[in-house]
């Protein structure tokens, strides 16, 4: 900001360089040539000196040095790790060397085009776009230190950092927008531990550090327990209706929509056929009295015809009695991260169970009117259907966002405003001049 005001005083000022300014200390005046002078020695003429003698300060050594030596000396012997430290300390100086000679030659050219300006030999214009450069030019070769080719990889190069397996291409050839999938190959870790799966697919397990609490919880008292009844039957010289009976007694995973199981890189992976899909319709309801009844009941029904609700949202379910619609149909039509679709076609109202975790931002909407929705099945989203062919859709649509979105625009809208008011009052002021 100092140095921007003082390039807009200089070139306000054509003759700066004849006005005299007052030292702090002493008292002493000078002319603001000299003064242009001396900052000049003290910025670029420090630069050149660091260049030339660059263990004037410093010899380049850090605190920790010691300890990377002695690191280094067990592992190998004291002559690697005195040469290997060595070798840093001269890598150390080359890069402050480098620093210290482009900023001698950014300081040089911008103190030379300031000069030529005030002598009248380039005007405004010239010396304008000549910081400009400078600036761009500078702060391009600083972002490039710590942004670079080597943070972007072509496609082509990426390809192979997580290599696709067999069993990988065959989930991808189901084009279904929305399914997930249970990765098994890693037991050592676990699927909660193994960030692989995602690369291609929807997983139900993957790394994070700050899962959903509820998540959690329900890994804890279910999902694990599911997963480990797959493992044993794979472990177990299992038979095809032997992994099929298995599946269809993990109801957690099955209303997780997990459609496929993968054990075996090279083999084709485990379809499940018991897979609740993205939503369906039950036809029984089954209120919990509070947090443990429920995450415990999530574990004893069969989500496929039964829904588990909390009586803080008996409210929500006030005036609905279930009537099984045989001919009834819910499914995903788009999917995207933030905005979900789906077609209902029923002969009364139903009340469909969402394959999604339920989260406050989240809004539901029927055919583009917003309705309520609420919590199931411990994690997962329900809400009343009514009768008939309907659009519903979920789009997330955080306030926090929302109310920043507005706040942003409205600021800029401002910004602008006054840019054009500045603009206005000195096109007048000139016009009238």
């Amino acid at each position: 900001m100092l140095a921007i005001l003082a390039v807009d005083k200089i070139i306000r000022t054509p003759d700066i360089f004849k006005q005299k300014i007052k030292l702090i200390f002493g008292g002493k005046e000078i002319t603001f040539q000299t003064a242009f002078i001396i900052s000049f020695a003290l910025t670029g003429g420090l630069s050149l000196l660091y260049y030339l003698m660059p263990d004037t300060l410093t010899d380049f050594t850090w605190i920790q040095d010691a300890e990377y030596f002695d690191r280094i000396a067990k592992s190998n012997s004291n002559d690697i790790a005195q040469k290997f430290m060595e070798n840093v300390e001269i890598a150390r100086m080359a890069i402050f060397k480098s620093e210290a000679i482009r900023s001698f030659f950014f300081i040089s050219i911008g103190a030379v085009a300031l000069w030529l300006f005030v002598k009248a030999k380039i005007n405004k214009g010239i010396l304008i776009t000549v910081l400009g450069i400078l600036i761009l030019f500078d702060l391009s070769l600083v972002d490039k230190t710590y942004l670079n080719e080597k943070n972007f990889t072509g496609k082509k190069e990426s390809g192979n950092s997580i290599p696709i397996t067999d069993a990988d291409k065959a989930v991808l050839e189901d084009k279904d927008p929305d399914y997930r999938v249970l990765d098994l190959m890693d037991q050592s870790n676990g699927p909660f531990n193994n960030a692989r799966t995602s690369y291609y697919h929807k997983s139900i397990g993957g790394y994070h550090a700050a899962k959903l609490r509820r998540y959690q919880e329900l890994i804890e008292a279910h999902i694990g327990t599911n997963i480990q009844n797959i493992i044993g039957s794979l472990n177990n010289n299992p038979t095809d209706s032997s992994i099929r009976a298995t599946l269809a007694k993990q109801g957690v995973l099955n209303m997780l929509n997990m459609r496929y199981v993968i054990y075996n890189p090279s083999a084709p992976p485990i379809k499940n056929r018991y897979a609740l899909g993205n939503a369906w319709f039950v036809r029984d309801v089954k209120l919990a009295k509070n947090a443990d009844e429920e995450l415990k009941m999530v574990g004893e029904i069969d989500p496929g015809t039964t829904v588990v609700v909390n009586e803080k949202y008996k409210p929500q379910l006030e005036g609905f009695t279930p009537k099984p619609d045989p001919s009834a149909t819910i499914k995903l039509v788009d999917y995207k991260a933030n905005d979900l679709k789906y077609e209902s076609n029923t002969g009364s109202e139903q009340l469909a169970v969402f394959s999604e975790i339920y989260y406050k931002d989240w809004v539901a909407y029927i055919d583009g009117e917003e309705k309520p929705y609420f919590s199931a099945d411990w994690v997962l989203r329900a809400m009343r259907v009514p009768a008939g062919k309907h659009t519903i859709e979920f789009k997330f649509e955080p306030k926090s966002y929302l109310v920043g979105e507005k706040i942003s625009l409205i600021s800029c809208l401002l910004l602008f405003g006054f840019v054009a008011a500045s603009l206005f009052m000195a096109w007048r002021k000139k016009n009238k001049e």
